[in-house]
C-alpha cells in the first residue's frame, strides 16, 4: 500500500510516494489526521484490520503495522487526539455480517476499548465514520436478511469513552418490493455540518407503498 502527500497546490511534494504497507491481499484502506499524526487503516485478508501512525512530515511512528481487530472493508475517523475504526466482520455463520468498532489512542497508539460490535442482525457492510466535534457517528448499510435486497442505512453514535448508541434507522422507506438503484456493496455516506444527515438507499415500488 503506498501513500502519496500532496501539497496546497494539489501537488506531490516527492517523486516517489511512501509504502506503508506491503501484502498481497491489502484491501479497503482509509486515513484520518487528528491534528498532530496520521492513522492509515487498511484489511489485510486473515490479518483483518491493520493499522499505522505517520507524522505530517512521512515520517513512521510506528515501526510496523499494527493489528487492530478481525474484519473487512474498514473507515477510520479521528476526534481530537483518539482515531474510531469502524469494520465489517463475519459472525459464527458466515451468512450473518457484522459492525465493528475499536478506538485508537492517537499518541500512545494503544486502544481505548476492546473491538466492540455495534449493529448486527443478517447483513451489514460498508461502514463509514465521522464526527460533530463531540462525538464518532457511523453509519452502516443493513440488509433485512441475508438473502435479501431489501435494506437500509443504520447508525450509531458512538462517546469518546467508547459508549455509544443503540443501532437505529433514521428514515425506513415504506414499500413491499423494491428495486435499489445502488449496487449491493455500496457504502452509507454521512456528512457532519451542525446537523448529521444520513442519505437512505433509493428504492422504486413495484408493488405500491
Amino acid at each position: 500500500m503506498l501513500l502519496h502527500f500532496l501539497d496546497a497546490d494539489g501537488q506531490p511534494p516527492s517523486a516517489e510516494p511512501l509504502e506503508v504497507a506491503a501484502s498481497a491481499s491489502i484491501g479497503q484502506t482509509g486515513v484520518a489526521w487528528n491534528g498532530a499524526l496520521y492513522l492509515v487503516t487498511w484489511d489485510d485478508g486473515t490479518l483483518g484490520v491493520r493499522a499505522r501512525r505517520l507524522l505530517a512530515d512521512g515520517s513512521f511512528v510506528d515501526p510496523e503495522p499494527f493489528n487492530v481487530m478481525p474484519g473487512f472493508d474498514p473507515d477510520v475517523e479521528a476526534l481530537g487526539e483518539d482515531f474510531l475504526i469502524a469494520t465489517a466482520r463475519y459472525a459464527t455463520y458466515p451468512q450473518y455480517i457484522d459492525t465493528w468498532m475499536r478506538i485508537v489512542d492517537g499518541p500512545t497508539g494503544g486502544f481505548q476499548n476492546a473491538a466492540t460490535v455495534i449493529g448486527g442482525g443478517y447483513v451489514n457492510v460498508g461502514p463509514r465514520v465521522r464526527q460533530d466535534g463531540s462525538r464518532w457517528i457511523v453509519t452502516y448499510h443493513s440488509h433485512w436478511s441475508h438473502d435479501s435486497s431489501q435494506s437500509d442505512v443504520v447508525y450509531n453514535f458512538v462517546n469518546p469513552n467508547g459508549t455509544f448508541t443503540p443501532a437505529a434507522n433514521p428514515r425506513r422507506p415504506r414499500v413491499r418490493a423494491a428495486r435499489r438503484t445502488w449496487p449491493s456493496q455500496a457504502r452509507s455516506t454521512c456528512s457532519c455540518g451542525g446537523t448529521i444527515r444520513c442519505p437512505t438507499p433509493t428504492t422504486t415500488s413495484r408493488a405500491g407503498s
